[in-house]
This record gives structure tokens, C-alpha cells and sequence, in this order.
């Protein structure tokens, strides 16, 4: 009887410790779970803060490839309007055909190269959203995993203190 009393003392003092010690592990669980999560959310913001900036960089590069268009037409134009005006003396309809016909190549340029930036600015954010849902998609699965990994761990030690308290009670009753 002796023995068995000393065992139960001893079977509840290791049931003790192995309680605080999944108390610990569960403490440090959740503050790992809390430090990936902001880590997490830091990298996303920084994702973003880039993509941001990329879209910028684009939109300015855009900006820039239009202006140089735009002054480089104007440059045209007014050499062809100069070409045109000597011209005119010789071949009025020659001058005038010439004229359209650069101004439509210039027009057709410009919106080819509008085109291929809107293009790029478009693959770019098609680029990063993928990037940051396929990021997003592997938290969310670690997370999951390191969740039933945890939920797994407590229910065998759920499992393991009910049959010592089941063993400590049946041993009660004998005695």
C-alpha cells in the first residue's frame, strides 16, 4: 500500500512537471506564432512598399519615354514643317502628303511605345500579385501545420493524463 501511495505521489509529481512543461511549450508556441506572424506581415508590407515603388518607377518611366516622344514629334514636326515650306514652292500636294504621312508614323509610334509600357506595367502588378499570394499561401500552410503539429501534441498528452489519472483513481479504490 506504502508502494503504492509513493507511486501515485510520485506518478502526480511527474504529471505535474509534464504539465508545466507543455504550459512552457505552449508559451513559447504562441510567442514564436506571434513573432512569425509579424514577420510575416512585415515582409508583405515590404513586398508591397516595393512593388509600389516599382509601379512608380514605371509610371515615371512612362512619363519620361512620353515626354522625349512628344519632344522628339515636336522636333519632327516643325523640321518637316520647315521641309514642307521649301517645298511648297515646288510640290504643294507632295509637301502636304508628306506631312500626314509623319504624322501618322509619329502617332502610330507613340502609341506603340504607350502601349508596350502599359503592357509592362500590367506584367509587373500580374507579377507581384502572384508573388505575394503564392507568399501568403505558404504562411497560411506553415502556420496550419505548425497549428496541427501543436493540436496533435496536446491531444497524446490529453491522452496521457487521463489514463494516469484513470490508473491513479482505479488505484484509490483498491486501496
Amino acid at each position: 500500500m506504502r508502494n503504492s501511495i509513493e507511486w501515485l505521489s510520485n506518478a502526480g509529481e511527474s504529471l505535474k512537471l509534464k504539465m508545466k512543461e507543455y504550459e512552457g511549450f505552449f508559451s513559447e508556441f504562441n510567442t514564436s506564432m506571434h513573432a512569425n506572424e509579424q514577420e510575416v506581415t512585415s515582409i508583405l508590407n515590404a513586398n508591397t512598399e516595393n512593388i509600389k515603388s516599382e509601379i512608380k518607377k514605371l509610371e515615371n518611366q512612362l512619363i519620361e519615354t512620353t515626354t522625349k516622344l512628344l519632344t522628339s514629334y515636336q522636333i519632327f514636326l516643325n523640321q518637316a514643317r520647315e521641309n514642307a515650306t521649301n517645298q511648297i514652292n515646288t510640290n504643294k500636294t507632295a509637301s502636304l502628303e508628306a506631312i500626314t504621312q509623319a504624322k501618322t508614323n509619329a502617332n502610330n509610334e507613340i502609341s506603340a511605345n504607350q502601349t508596350q509600357a502599359i503592357n509592362n506595367i500590367n506584367e509587373a502588378k500580374t507579377t507581384a500579385n502572384n508573388e505575394i499570394n503564392t507568399n501568403k499561401q505558404e504562411v497560411l500552410n506553415n502556420i496550419t501545420q505548425e497549428k496541427n503539429q501543436a493540436t496533435s501534441e496536446i491531444t497524446e498528452a490529453k491522452k496521457t493524463i487521463i489514463i494516469r489519472t484513470l490508473i491513479f483513481l482505479r488505484l484509490n479504490k483498491a486501496c
